[in-house]
């Protein structure tokens, strides 16, 4: 377990946190204490083996009677993942030993996610073969110095811990070339295209030398630190700026030299289902990563299911107006800057229960370091220090004003700085720091942009458009991710599915090659905004009128992330808490187009009766879609379809699904 929660710290990925002032945060009546004893002793332990997990969850770990483990960015080795399957099933023992029905109700959903956790990470540690260390996506090139990047310096003595883990850079990346080697002679490495780009990488980082973006930072913080000389100050600098030029950049450049000659060595092509054991492998990554237990073929149905509802969305949306696009491309917030859409969004959180009170620093990336594969990222706070908070943003993936609407509402408010600090409020056990669930942390953040979008400046089409649009993409990427990787589809496959779905077969190469170039890196974001809507579905179709916005977001918040089959479970149970039957029939997107007709028909905002248009022409919502057929052929039937059910709708002047399966 030491070992997955290890490579936690070196992966660009939200880890959630937890803020305590003691280990012990359940009343005394009502919990296990040796449970809790047991959960705390795996804490420290975590924390006292792996220095920079330590770092990033504690500021002050000598309060915690934890002893620093030793300051290395840490070891990697072949029989590393097998250690960490021994050490994951010896926590599962002790885990299981304890007698469920004596846990608190709190302390039955730690049992359930560590269980569960722990079970996905020997998973995953079972295929080391697979483990692509400088995949230019997914590897360790950029998450190690970001680690570095977003290194605080709370006191002193983590200056100094810094600098000792600067030469140490150079064992961890030669461990990771040794388990690359041994798949190399398998015939498993990244296609010449991937190795190009993480050659491309390296170069940028290290042809700069004297304004090398650990140069850079390191400077500013030190510039900002308070309580040191001028003097200690510029001796800093410069021990830094030795060890960058000395250590971190030969430690890169020796790892370009080892990539350069496994060109061509890659024996294998196409999805991880191609791959010796890449079966079996993915589908222990496709839970891990959805937050699941779910097999391959239920989150390929769950994801078709959303697109084709939300097709259904697009198809009331542009019957209504059919400039959608033209109107949202030109469409603007209103607000320019990073710090006024936070601000913003900060302040306009009525859908969901207050949190505590946060501040937060936005920035953007150095772009000779930023990953092309990230828009942002959200810096979690130390758990005993959750005030201060920071984005990051990649500004060359930032293409239009609505995009950085966007981007900050998943980073921020109501995403994953507004989810992770009002959990971290609750004062659950410290132990959820490093077990998190990546597909309901990212499946709230996407949920959280898409609402963000209707709840928007913007009109009130133009917001949905942009909600839908996001869906769409983020699910149809998870969708073809699991059909390539998990079911060994070919680009003729993923075509024919695109065009069963009514979407242009002509994006199919495209979808192909991102899949395999970043196999399960889209799953937690598309799967998980899956599973979110369908959650509000289900307790909208079963409360109807009485469905209350706030209370659901608080269902889904309390417990914190966890698999979604606890999120369900919790879901189920508020819907019987109500009177009503948990409904076996219904839609992802009932509520959205009761919303269209209600601005259609001016009984929401009446400021919109302008929207009309009914003339099926050559629009798209997303790239994807644009110079498709399927609007010529399927337009009139379509609209014939949707009129008559419309007016019956006005006429009747019922609220019911018009596409309801």
């Amino acid at each position: 377990m030491k070992k997955n929660w290890l490579k936690h710290s070196m992966q660009l990925v939200l880890a959630l946190v937890l803020s305590t002032s003691t280990m012990t945060t359940l009343k005394a009546e009502e919990e296990n204490k040796e449970f809790t004893d047991f959960l705390d002793n795996e804490f420290i332990e975590t924390m006292e083996g792996d220095y920079l997990s330590l770092h990033y969850t504690l500021k002050d770990y000598s309060s915690w009677n934890i002893e620093k483990p030793e300051v290395i960015v840490g070891e990697e080795y072949i029989a590393s993942y097998q250690e960490a399957i021994d050490e994951n099933n010896e926590v599962l023992k002790k885990l299981e030993s304890f007698d469920y029905n004596s846990l608190s109700e709190e302390q039955k959903y730690d049992y359930d996610v560590i269980k569960a956790y722990l079970q996905q990470s020997s998973g995953i540690n079972a295929y080391p073969m697979l483990d692509a260390k400088f995949n230019p996506n997914t590897g360790v090139l950029d998450n190690i110095i970001t680690n570095f990047e977003e290194f605080v310096f709370y006191k002193k003595e983590d200056i100094d811990d810094y600098l000792t883990l600067l030469p140490t850079i150079r064992t961890y990346l030669e461990g990771c070339l040794d388990v690359t080697a041994l798949q190399v002679n398998e015939g498993i490495f990244l296609s010449d295209s991937l190795l190009d780009e993480s050659l491309d990488f390296i170069d940028g980082f290290t042809s700069k030398v004297v304004d090398n973006a650990m140069v850079v930072s390191f400077d500013n913080k030190i510039d900002e630190f308070v309580g040191l000389s001028e003097e200690q100050k510029e001796e800093y600098k410069q021990k830094n700026l030795e060890a960058v030029q000395q250590q971190v950049i030969p430690a890169y450049q020796m790892v370009a030299d080892k990539l350069e000659t496994w060109h061509e060595s890659s024996k294998y092509s196409g999805g991880l289902y191609y791959y010796p054991n890449g079966k079996e492998y993915y589908a222990n990554l496709a839970k891990s990563k959805s937050s699941t237990n779910k097999s391959v073929e239920e989150l390929l149905k769950l994801c078709e299911d959303y697109v084709n509802e939300i097709m259904q969305v697009y198809m009331e949306l542009y019957i209504f107006d059919q400039d959608i696009d033209a109107e949202t491309e030109d469409a603007s917030t209103g607000l320019e800057t990073a710090e006024e859409v936070l601000t913003y969004l900060q302040n306009h959180l009525e859908d969901y229960p207050t949190g505590p009170k946060v501040s937060f620093k936005e920035s953007y990336l150095d772009p000779t370091i930023a990953n092309p594969s990230i828009v942002a990222y959200y810096m979690q706070p130390p758990v005993d220090d959750i005030s201060n908070n920071v984005i990051k943003i990649n500004g060359d993936n930032i293409g239009s004003n609505i995009d950085l609407y966007g981007t900050l509402a998943h980073e921020g408010f109501p995403g994953h700085l507004y989810q992770i600090t009002w959990f971290i409020d609750q004062n659950a056990h410290p132990i959820r720091q490093v077990t998190s669930s990546i597909g309901y942390l990212e499946g709230w953040a996407m949920y959280g942009e898409f609402n963000a979008y209707i709840n928007s400046p913007l009109e009130p089409f133009v917001g949905l458009n942009a909600a839908v649009s996001t869906g769409l993409g983020y699910v149809l990427d998870a969708y073809v991710d699991l059909g390539v990787n998990g079911l060994g589809w070919t680009v003729d496959d993923v075509a024919d599915h695109l065009r069963d779905l009514g979407l242009n077969p002509g994006a199919a190469e495209d979808l192909y090659d991102f899949v395999i170039s970043k196999p399960g890196l889209i799953l937690p974001y598309g799967v998980g905004m899956a599973y979110m809507q369908k959650f509000r579905g289900k307790v909208y179709a079963a409360l109807g009128d009485d469905f209350d916005v706030v209370e659901f977001n608080k269902v889904i918040l309390t417990h914190g992330d966890r698999p979604f089959e606890l999120v369900e479970k919790d879901v189920d149970n508020y819907i019987r808490s109500k009177g009503k039957e948990i409904p076996t029939d219904f839609g992802f997107f009932v509520e959205y187009e009761d919303k269209i007709m209600d601005i259609k028909t001016g009984t929401s905002d009446p400021t919109t009766g302008n929207y009309q248009g009914y003339d099926w022409n050559n629009y798209s919502p997303l790239s994807y879609i644009k110079e498709s057929k399927w609007p010529y052929y399927l337009a009139g039937g379509v609209f014939a379809i949707i009129a008559v059910i419309a007016c019956y709708r006005f006429i009747k002047n019922e609220k019911k699904e018009i596409f309801r399966k």
